[in-house]
């Protein structure tokens, strides 16, 4: 395993620790909720309630519950870069150090 691998199981074992997570959606993500789901569900502070590593494709994911706000779309499993955490978590600067060491962790990265 590489040191960058190594990186990313620790950032992803860190990030479910802390799961219930909140998280505003990032542009792309906030035309995708009021396309598909609602106004209020890109306004608001979303509940991510798991975390994966998808592979080198597709990077980092997350599981959004979205029941409040469809019973038709009730989950949805996005980037995890599409989403902006609280800085309540202290997460969120680990995540972006992580990012910016030339790692894509999705398609859309870079």
């Amino acid at each position: 395993m590489t040191r960058l691998s190594l990186e990313k199981q620790k950032l992803v074992e860190q990030l479910r620790f802390a799961l219930p997570l909140k998280a505003r959606a990032r542009p792309p993500l906030i035309e995708r909720l009021r396309k598909s789901i609602s106004q209020d569900a890109a306004r608001s502070n979303l509940p991510v309630t798991n975390i994966f590593d998808a592979g080198e494709s597709l990077g980092l994911m997350c599981q959004l519950d979205l029941t409040q706000y469809s019973a038709q779309t009730p989950y949805l499993v996005v980037p995890f870069e599409h989403l902006a955490l609280d800085r309540l978590y202290g997460l969120d600067r680990k995540f972006q150090r992580y990012r910016t060491r030339g790692v894509h962790l999705s398609p859309q990265a870079s």
